[in-house]
């Protein structure tokens, strides 16, 4: 992701968090069920961004058990290392 804001970047902490291969981002089930309950108290509409299928099954595990509710604001993500290719253009023969 670096490679696209080359140049483009004014802070030496973005191109630390770009160009880092080596973060860990924790987002465990215990977290996202403890940040779903404690601000969807208090009346929080929630996006979900899903980077790949498994996003999509995750959030219906919370759908089912009643921890989120609909109607659902679902955006996909497409072409981040790690989730989803970019979709390829199509042309038709």
């Amino acid at each position: 992701m670096l490679a696209r804001f080359d140049g483009k970047l004014k802070h030496q902490w973005e191109k630390d968090y770009l160009g880092n291969r080596n973060i860990v981002f924790r987002n465990t089930f215990g977290d996202i069920e403890h940040i779903l309950t404690t601000l969807g108290a208090n009346g929080t509409r929630f996006e979900f961004e899903c980077y790949d299928t498994a996003h999509l099954y995750n959030l219906k595990y919370f759908f089912d058990a009643g921890i989120v509710k609909g109607p659902l604001f679902i955006q996909t993500v497409f072409g981040l290392m790690g989730g989803s290719a970019r979709i390829p253009k199509m042309s038709c023969i």
